[in-house]
């Protein structure tokens, strides 16, 4: 019984981290995926589906996130299409991946365990009623691709999801 409450409690630490994520960097979508054996599986999701992105398994090495699950180093991807290792075959009618930051979670020992995935940055609405751009409220837009800043606070967030 310990056990399950354990992971439950995690399973909702995870979820909020990922629901964080998508505001912090202004996604569209976000993902943990957890690394087990050889294989990366979408674990957590925040805007999306969650019954479609949850049938995602990835062989580690292949894609934009199996290959941060390999090296452990990030990847930041203004356009994927212009990305030999993205795989469009989980976009679906009424998503289109455009941009991609995926960041490595390592456990203490060094060991990658998982990967966050943010997609398709938009727009982030900040206090005062305009966008980071000064757009007015409600009027978003879209970006070209998730910035260096937005990296560096993705790791900030993943070294935390390690320590859970």
């Amino acid at each position: 019984i310990e056990k399950k409450k354990k992971e439950a409690a995690l399973d909702g630490i995870f979820l909020d981290v990922v629901n964080e994520a998508k505001e912090l960097v202004g996604a569209e979508a976000t993902t943990l995926f957890i690394v087990e054996g050889d294989i990366i599986y979408a674990k957590y999701v925040g805007g999306m589906k969650s019954a479609h992105i949850k049938e995602i398994r990835i062989p580690v090495g292949k894609g934009i996130a199996g290959r941060v699950a390999l090296t452990g180093e990030p990847a930041l991807i203004y356009d994927v299409r212009n990305e030999p290792d993205f795989n469009s075959k989980f976009d679906s009618e009424g998503f289109i991946t455009r941009s991609m930051l995926c960041i490595p979670v390592v456990d203490g020992e060094g060991k990658v365990i998982g990967v966050v995935q943010a997609i398709n940055k938009v727009a982030s609405k900040v206090a005062g009623g305009r966008d980071r751009e000064g757009e007015p409220e409600g009027k978003r837009r879209r970006r070209k691709g998730f910035s260096h800043q937005d990296q560096q606070v993705l790791q900030a967030l993943c070294s935390h999801i390690s320590v859970a």
